[in-house]
């Protein structure tokens, strides 16, 4: 008796469990890899990355600038536009935003960022190079200009 039980209950889990699998789609996720030109990113999270060499433009989009923002490696400074984004430029540079919803802009070489959260993504013709998964999906590569929602289910 306890192993028809037992049979009956792992019976029961694994159709339960590859249901499961499938709700998977709109977890949250961005990742870019090794990507050249502009990618942006608009969306309601955290976002971690670095960029090679160029600039990263960052507005904080909560209503009371509450985000944790870190850049290090901007040796060529910051500036700060008259709508609040601040832009920084360098080599080596890495950046944390922890908190949302913000806008990001990283224009310039080797591009690597992930974010969690729910937001949109775009970049311009010149993003050739590298690669990028939305929401877990398999790694594609840029081609002239792309767009990807994730975190919408």
């Amino acid at each position: 008796m306890r192993k028809f039980a037992l049979v009956l209950i792992l019976a029961l889990a694994l159709p339960a469990a590859a249901l499961a699998r499938n709700g998977d789609k709109g977890d949250g996720t961005l990742v870019v890899k090794n990507a050249r030109g502009q990618l942006t990113v608009n969306a309601k999270g955290s976002a971690l990355g670095r960029v090679s060499d160029g600039s990263i433009a960052i507005l904080d989009r909560s209503l009371d600038g509450s985000d944790d923002i870190q850049v290090t490696g901007a040796e060529g400074g910051k500036a700060i536009r008259p709508d609040g984004t601040v832009v920084y430029s360098g080599t080596q540079m890495r950046f944390r935003i922890v908190g949302g919803p913000y806008f990001l802009t990283i224009t310039g070489k080797g591009i690597n960022v992930s974010a969690v959260g729910k937001g949109t993504t775009y970049g311009i013709p010149d993003l050739t190079e590298g690669s990028y998964s939305a929401d877990g999906a398999v790694f594609k590569p840029f081609f002239a200009a792309f767009g990807a929602l994730f975190g919408q289910q």
